[in-house]
């Protein structure tokens, strides 16, 4: 895969486990930017994106 495609796959899969992980520690503080990140809609499907293209790129080699 040509690193123009695998920079932002990177970057993508950097903050969704990133998301993932934090999630936890942030509602236990329940305020400020982090919180309402991790939280949001779109980082948690960030994780299924992110993990639907890994699982794609195993199956295809």
């Amino acid at each position: 895969m040509p690193l123009v495609w695998r920079a932002p796959l990177i970057a993508l899969g950097a903050w969704a486990l990133g998301a993932a992980f934090v999630r936890p520690l942030t509602l236990e503080v329940g305020e400020g930017w982090l919180w309402r990140q991790a939280g949001a809609l779109w980082s948690r499907l960030a994780l299924w994106g992110f993990a639907g293209v890994i699982a794609g790129r195993g199956l295809w080699g």
